[in-house]
């Protein structure tokens, strides 16, 4: 079997372009020969990319002999494309259209709120989603609540949905030994007795986030002689204004230390040895870093906006005192002391390579 992702290949590293890196993994250690064109010009060297990884060219005609070339004397069983909102991918869903040949066309959209992104675009711009989405053979949502959201906005165009989570198990998680900025960070936390552990929250610098919602919990919290140091763990694009500002919102009533764009190896040695992983966001997918702090054993609490794996604490959404309890749940469970090491069958990776395989 051969298989194309389209998609973002990491550097850099994202929720999206680390799932597109995971699930070639998978696919080759399956014996299943896969192949990623990433939808955006490179920005390293391609000798820094793995071979199987194809750009889209930069102005150099070789390259785009090249990529057209692979593209036409491949015929690939399975082509499967990652978006979010398909923003910059509805206006190449034509080319693609003529330029891929394959028995199987599957779709994965990563955006809680895609139905509501695509309701604020323009006619012609809904018109193209509606066709891309005629195109695929299924559409894989990473939760139920996004495939109901899909059902009822597309529900004229018959397509196959399947609910598979983007979490991709590995039975070896890569673990950075020291990361110095954390643990100097976190003996900082540990020797001031007016602490109570590190907080840790990560995500694109989008207010959806729910970045400022965990620092009205923390405020709050605080009046009631409960305190904290935060990490603040930015990836991927973001609004750079807001990311200041919240920054220095945090930092004015707490020790905060402020990281961005880490290597996966990196983020999870910071994710396993924090005392608690928060994840407030307004809107979800899936949340993969919920998965991955729960199979660490690292105590989380999430929004309840979307479907939880077992053992997350739930704050309703959008609700800062509604979080703040749940912080003192956490405290009260014991921090780092969740008690999951394993996410057992969690993962949705069996269900991809079982999806490629029907189809």
């Amino acid at each position: 079997m051969k298989i194309l992702q389209l998609g973002r290949y990491p550097p850099p590293y994202g929720g999206i372009t680390v799932h597109i890196q995971r699930l070639t993994d998978l696919c080759r250690q399956e014996g299943i020969e896969c192949h990623v064109l990433d939808l955006y010009r490179r920005e390293k060297p391609a000798d820094s990319f793995p071979p199987f990884v194809h750009h889209f060219p930069s102005n150099e005609v070789q390259e785009l002999f090249d990529l057209w070339r692979m593209l036409r004397q491949q015929e690939f069983d399975v082509v499967h494309v990652h978006t979010s909102t398909m923003g910059r991918l509805v206006w190449m869903v034509p080319l693609l259209e003529h330029l891929l040949r394959s028995s199987g066309k599957v779709l994965t959209i990563h955006h809680g709120d895609f139905v509501g992104a695509y309701q604020r675009r323009r006619p012609i711009q809904k018109l193209l989603i509606r066709r891309a989405i005629r195109m695929f053979d299924a559409i894989v949502l990473p939760t139920v609540e996004l495939r109901d959201a899909i059902s009822a906005e597309f529900r004229h165009i018959a397509r196959r949905l399947e609910v598979i989570s983007s979490f991709i198990q590995s039975e070896d998680l890569d673990l950075a030994p020291a990361f110095e900025p954390f643990d100097e960070f976190a003996k900082r936390i540990s020797s001031d007795s007016g602490l109570r552990g590190t907080v840790l929250i990560s995500g694109f610098g989008f207010r959806y986030y729910g970045f400022d919602l965990l620092a009205e919990a923390l405020e709050i919290l605080s009046l009631r002689g409960l305190d904290f140091g935060v990490i603040i763990n930015f990836y991927g694009s973001g609004d750079v204004e807001y990311k200041r500002r919240l920054a220095d919102r945090m930092r004015e009533s707490r020790p905060t230390l402020v990281l961005e764009d880490l290597a996966p190896s990196d983020f999870l040695y910071v994710l396993r040895n924090s005392d608690l992983y928060v994840r407030p966001t307004y809107v979800d997918s899936c949340g993969v870093t919920v998965y991955e702090a729960m199979m660490l054993g690292v105590q989380t609490i999430a929004s309840d906006v979307c479907t939880r794996p077992e053992g997350v604490l739930c704050h309703q959404t959008g609700d800062a005192s509604s979080l703040a309890e749940q912080i003192v749940q956490a405290v009260n469970l014991g921090l780092s002391q969740a008690g999951v090491s394993t996410m057992g069958n969690h993962g949705g990776g069996a269900g991809l390579i079982n999806l490629y395989r029907s189809l």
